[in-house]
């Protein structure tokens, strides 16, 4: 049993990472990037990860500082399921907004959820886009993107390569020469969520192949110049955790996300997550033209409302 505040309310909780399958075969795949398993269990140097059950009822339930939400509603979604999630959240947490809250709500649960009294709230997009589009760069829409990669190819030597763990240093500090470069330009939550996303990212990129995944350096004349990790994320989607660029090297993002489409032929859509307080990186997205952006929504308490 993991030493789970209020843990006499549950009958079982254990770590994420120790259940990985069980919690997956209870919740099934997210169509979210951030609450996916690799998207929760990058962040475990901030937060603890438990999947917890109660009667009928399975939780995903995220911990920091003795404080309790769920990254991702209970299974199965119904009335009585989400209400026995909150009267846990309420026991460890006590009374007052933002503590106690569910997120990874989709469009249809939220709807669920309006229905039997609570106030579902947009909390973030993932941006979604074609595939195949993005890796065959066809038409005017993606003429620039076009030129960045012509460029790059025809006055460096570029090289897509398997990370491997000799790359982690030099990962490390082009996230360091990326977070600096984009910093000075955001609110001050932007900016401390990029300095503490640093550990995220070398979690990822010390584990993805646990989590099922792949990753990818570029090198722009034998020096390190992007990382992604990316896989299978749900249904038929593409999910992009990671991607790094320096951005003193044109051409350089545009070409490892074409080329990390290109890779996964098999899917249809490629997700690449939100861009919550960083600017820069909502306009990067949306100059990729996404084919669609997938609402995600939280709740909190009725009494909080």
């Amino acid at each position: 049993m993991l030493d789970l505040p209020a843990s006499n309310l549950l009958e079982e909780a254990v770590a994420l990472e120790d259940t990985l399958e069980r919690a997956a075969f209870s919740f099934g795949p997210s169509p979210f990037l951030g609450v996916s398993a690799p998207g929760l269990l990058m962040w475990r140097d901030r937060y603890v990860y438990a999947y917890a059950r109660r009667g009928d009822a399975a939780f995903l339930l995220s911990i920091q500082n003795g404080e309790v939400y769920a990254p991702r509603p209970p299974a199965p979604f119904t009335k009585e399921s989400l209400a026995s999630l909150f009267d846990y959240l309420a026991a460890v947490n006590g009374p007052g907004p933002g503590k106690s809250r569910v997120e990874g709500l989709t469009e249809e649960e939220a709807h669920h959820a309006e229905g039997w009294g609570y106030a579902p709230r947009l909390v973030a997009q993932d941006f979604i886009y074609e595939r195949e589009k993005i890796g065959d760069l066809h038409g005017d829409p993606y003429r620039d993107r076009r030129n960045e990669i012509n460029h790059l190819v025809k006055h460096h030597g570029v090289l897509l390569r398997p990370f491997r763990l000799a790359d982690l240093g030099g990962c490390g500090k082009l996230y360091e020469k990326w977070r600096d470069a984009r910093s000075p330009h955001l609110e001050p939550i932007g900016a401390k969520m990029l300095e503490q996303a640093q550990k995220a990212h070398l979690r990822c990129l010390t584990h993805f192949e646990d989590w099922g995944l792949g990753a990818w350096v570029l090198l722009v004349d034998g020096r390190l110049a992007a990382y992604t990790v990316a896989g299978f994320l749900s249904g038929n989607t593409l999910g992009i955790w990671l991607e790094v660029t320096d951005l003193t090297v044109k051409g350089a993002g545009a070409y490892i996300f074409a080329q990390t489409c290109r890779l996964h032929p098999g899917t249809y859509w490629v997700n690449t997550g939100d861009a919550e307080f960083l600017p820069g990186l909502r306009e990067a997205k949306e100059h990729w033209h996404p084919a669609k952006k997938l609402k995600q929504f939280a709740l909190d308490p009725k009494n909080d409302n």
